[in-house]
């Protein structure tokens, strides 16, 4: 009889898969939840969003990811006349995003748990409301989306079986074939991780189990050799451990690891760096695989990690902050209020760096204040650094400074 892995994978490939369908949502919702095997694979492994979590260099991107974007600031800011912005705190929408979404989480354990399960495919939580006003976010687990074919609606569904509308739903979902239905990186890179499983499993069953070292001699005859040969296998097979002997022409060299385990930390090494750089944009190096990285590149690897890793995360999370939380009529006002990130402590880079944009932003570009707030050092009493400063000695060629005059 086929075993029930094969069988289901073989159901699944024959069922047209439409996610916006009740039918194929809910085949979905059979073959990951109740036989909780995840997408079909050729390992043979089961591999879903439970399974693959507790796989490290899995778990290692979601924590580290997560926990970057929880602590960054997320503030709501309105555009003011003649340029620049200014920090709206007194909008509850402000208090919303950046201190506290709900009254049992505070900005970081909510912003934490989104990005945890976006990262596993989608997260989302309910926008209570009142008056029309967004007063709480509370993260939930949806079964399926259901898309209304002829009205292009987008419904979510709870545990309860209860729809809610797209409106009243804050969702992070950056993996998308379509922008409605979010797909697990997960389940599209199951034959990856089911390897790392398999491997994994192999390392529980075969290493330390075996023989680590070998025997040398100083002049064994090929009968005596033999009979050793012979003695350690019966050993071995009779679950004993094996006796060397006194007879001081042999010895025994201890090896601190097999070639079998040598293959395998080089086999893992590798699945870790692809899970983590290629379905993550995870650097090793975050995770203490040092091996290609050095304390010079260090702040370099920060800044790439903080532009091509986080800021999606970000862009993401802003523009569904500004869809979903702020009016509609907001989106069509002169100056209208926005969230964005704080990235700044991401973005200085290393102390020369830092240095050399200050000198030049100083020469004619930002006053002292708007510098020293850059580096979260209060503004100059009496508006003494309320100034925008240029360099004196830039003058055309051939004026002369006529100090007497002045005088």
């Amino acid at each position: 009889m086929e075993e029930r892995p094969a069988l289901l994978q073989r159901l699944w490939h024959s069922v047209v898969w439409n996610t916006r369908s009740n039918t194929g949502a809910f085949a979905k919702y059979l073959y990951e939840n109740l036989f909780s095997l995840g997408g079909p694979n050729e390992t043979g492994e089961v591999v879903n969003s439970a399974t693959a979590t507790q796989i490290t260099a899995v778990y290692t991107p979601l924590n580290g990811i997560s926990q970057d974007v929880a602590k960054l600031p997320l503030n709501l800011y309105k555009d003011k006349k003649g340029g620049g912005n200014e920090l709206r705190r007194d909008n509850p929408i402000h208090h919303l995003i950046h201190t506290a979404p709900n009254n049992l989480m505070g900005a970081f354990q909510f912003w934490y748990c989104m990005m945890f399960n976006a990262l596993r495919g989608c997260a989302t939580a309910l926008i209570v409301r009142r008056n029309g006003q967004p007063i709480e976010l509370i993260p939930f687990t949806h079964n399926r989306i259901v898309q209304n074919e002829n009205t292009g609606e987008i419904w979510y569904e709870t545990n309860s079986g209860k729809l809610l509308p797209d409106a009243d739903v804050f969702a992070l979902k950056m993996y998308s074939l379509d922008g409605v239905t979010p797909v697990s990186p997960i389940e599209y890179n199951a034959n990856l991780l089911g390897y790392s499983m398999k491997v994994r499993r192999y390392a529980v069953k075969v290493i330390g189990t075996n023989t680590t070292g070998f025997i040398s001699s100083d002049g064994i005859g090929n009968e005596e050799g033999t009979k050793m040969a012979e003695g350690f296998k019966k050993a071995i097979k009779d679950g004993k451990i094996p006796f060397l002997g006194s007879t001081g022409q042999t010895k025994w060299n201890r090896s601190l690891i097999t070639p079998e385990e040598g293959q395998y930390l080089e086999t893992t090494k590798m699945t870790n760096r692809q899970i983590m750089s290629g379905i993550y944009r995870y650097h090793p190096s975050f995770a203490g695989d040092n091996e290609h990285s050095t304390y010079a590149n260090a702040e370099q690897q920060d800044i790439v990690y903080a532009k091509y890793t986080l800021t999606p995360w970000l862009r993401l999370i802003e523009d569904e902050v500004d869809r979903k939380l702020l009016p509609e009529s907001n989106k069509r006002a002169s100056l209208p209020l926005y969230s964005r990130y704080d990235t700044r402590n991401l973005m200085r880079g290393d102390m020369a760096a830092r240095t050399e944009f200050i000198k030049t932003m100083k020469d004619g570009v930002m006053t002292i204040d708007e510098i020293r707030a850059l580096e979260d050092l209060p503004p100059l009493p009496d508006g003494k650094g309320d100034t925008v400063y240029i360099q004196g000695a830039n003058v055309p060629i051939g004026t002369e400074l006529n100090t007497e005059n002045d005088e």
